[in-house]
């Protein structure tokens, strides 16, 4: 069984306070009374912001722009 992360265990994993804490936890899919989140969800949410170097990000749109050329 995955394990539960409370509002606690987020106020210390994000350094924040227990609103925000609150406020992260109901973005993802969570648990209601008591407020839970897996750490499945806490590691997708975390993923899903995470952006890429502006590096990255300029040579995945010229490859996309040279298949297109190609195409």
């Amino acid at each position: 069984m995955e394990r539960l992360l409370s509002t606690r265990d987020m106020m210390e994993r994000y350094q924040c306070s227990r609103q925000t804490a609150s406020r992260y936890m109901r973005r993802m899919e969570h648990q209601e009374n008591p407020l839970r989140v897996t750490e499945k969800a806490v590691n997708a949410w975390e993923k899903s912001r995470t952006v890429n170097p502006p590096e990255l990000i300029r040579a995945e749109m010229m490859r996309r722009r040279m298949e297109k050329r190609l195409a």
